[in-house]
């Protein structure tokens, strides 16, 4: 049975880390629930889950991968005839003995050395909005660029990061293979938005040694992007108890209760004591599915005006809906002509040039509705110059030719008749 570690024991061991120093020889740091909110009540109805993976038999000495499946989940297991049923395949993740403590078990996953360089596994029948997640990693350093791990919430059904709906916080290390950075992400099925304003700071790891990731998803007041208080999401990350990233989301369409999972991409690592507390305070309902919302988009202005032969820039709130279309009249503007990063759309000089001048009605699409903003674009090219007046056409060959031909045509009449009076002389 493992040993849990408050407080001081994270403190002391994160120090040590910053000094180079292994920590090898000391119990894996686990977590203790910790109430985020203030006054809040842990509801009975809202479960918790821990997972230390002592309870499956490790690959090595004959155990089943497919004991996992008690408490994990994902396409693999599921057999649901897409591709991510190879992506999460058996090949991917096992139960091994722990490198550094031959009497510990825990998960590894592999997606380093593997033909697909992905996969993902969920917890098994649990889905929370607001929570605080633990857990254990590995770090056995190998050097590769877009190198991560990390964790989706908020998934109203269970797939990979880059297929549904959720939110994507990762930790991911640079091509030297000896710091990471955090970042987070709002995913729209395939759609993505980056949440971070700026990068995390590097944070320096050393290889072989077991390191404490922590997550955790705060709902509260705050304003969005149009200015107006909503229900908003605070997600930070820390590395043994240490702050290294913090984001927040206002979407209404995140704001929703959703699945956890563990991903990882072109990683491999070993994971330990993950361990999720629950911070809602009311349990979810199957039968409503999660809250309300309005993913109707909101386009700041009603009327925007633009330029042919320049962009034009249309920013609102697309409620983290991804944009499917956008029409001017009875046309649709193709996918070419713009592009769309978080809530700005960029219409490209070549649009611009597409939809022409005038004052033209633009509906913008998405997955959560439309909105229809009104575009005036003018044309202030310059005139081009007039072409000069052409001068009168010069008589050249041909005019030559003509008159010279009817000059020798006139004197050879002319030569004929006088031979004929010449010849009634000489008679």
């Amino acid at each position: 049975m493992k040993k849990s570690i408050g407080v001081t024991l994270l403190i002391s061991t994160s120090i040590l880390v910053g000094m180079g120093l292994s920590t090898n020889n000391v119990t894996k740091l686990s977590s203790q629930k910790s109430m985020l909110k203030s006054g809040l009540t842990t509801n009975d109805d809202t479960p918790d889950f821990f997972d230390d993976f002592e309870q499956y038999k490790p690959k090595s000495q004959g155990g089943d991968f497919t004991d996992l499946s008690v408490n994990w989940t994902n396409a693999w297991f599921r057999k649901d005839g897409t591709f991510d049923d190879n992506a999460c395949n058996n090949e991917k993740f096992s139960i091994e003995i722990d490198p550094t403590n031959p009497k510990n078990k825990c998960l590894y996953l592999d997606t380093y050395t593997t033909f697909e360089s992905f996969s993902y596994l969920t917890v098994k029948d649990l889905m929370v909005k607001d929570f605080e997640l633990t857990y254990d990693f590995l770090y056995i350093g190998h050097e590769s660029d877009n190198t991560w791990t990390g964790i989706s919430s908020r998934k109203p059904i269970d797939g990979r990061y880059n297929g549904v709906d959720n939110v994507l916080t990762t930790v991911h290390w640079n091509g030297a293979g000896d710091s990471c950075k955090y970042d987070a992400y709002r995913s729209v099925g395939t759609s993505f938005t980056d949440l971070d304003d700026e990068d995390a700071p590097s944070y320096t790891m050393t290889k072989n040694t077991w390191y404490q990731f922590k997550l955790t998803a705060i709902t509260s007041k705050m304003l969005n992007n149009s200015g107006k208080e909503v229900n908003g999401t605070t997600f930070t990350w820390y590395i043994n108890n240490e702050k290294q990233f913090e984001t927040k989301l206002t979407q209404a369409s995140a704001n929703v209760y959703g699945m956890v999972s563990i991903n990882s991409c072109v990683n491999k690592g070993y994971y330990d004591n993950f361990s999720l507390t629950n911070l809602d305070t009311e349990p979810y309902v199957p039968d409503e599915g999660g809250e309300e919302v309005d993913n109707t988009p909101v386009i700041n202005e009603s009327l925007i005006e633009g330029e042919i032969g320049k962009e034009i820039v249309i920013e609102g709130d697309f409620k983290g809906q991804q944009v499917t279309d956008i029409k001017y009249g009875d046309k649709t503007l193709l996918s070419k002509y713009y592009s769309v990063e978080g809530n700005k759309i960029t219409i490209s000089v070549d649009g611009v040039n597409a939809i022409g001048a005038g004052t033209k009605s633009v509906t913008v699409i998405t997955t959560g509705g439309e909105a229809i903003v009104t575009i005036k674009i003018v044309d202030n090219t310059p005139d081009p110059k007039p072409e000069p007046e052409p001068t009168p056409e010069k008589k050249g060959c041909g005019g030559s030719i003509i008159a010279t031909s009817a000059i020798i045509s006139t004197l050879a009449l002319a030569g004929g008749l006088i031979a004929i009076v010449n010849k009634k002389r000489k008679k």
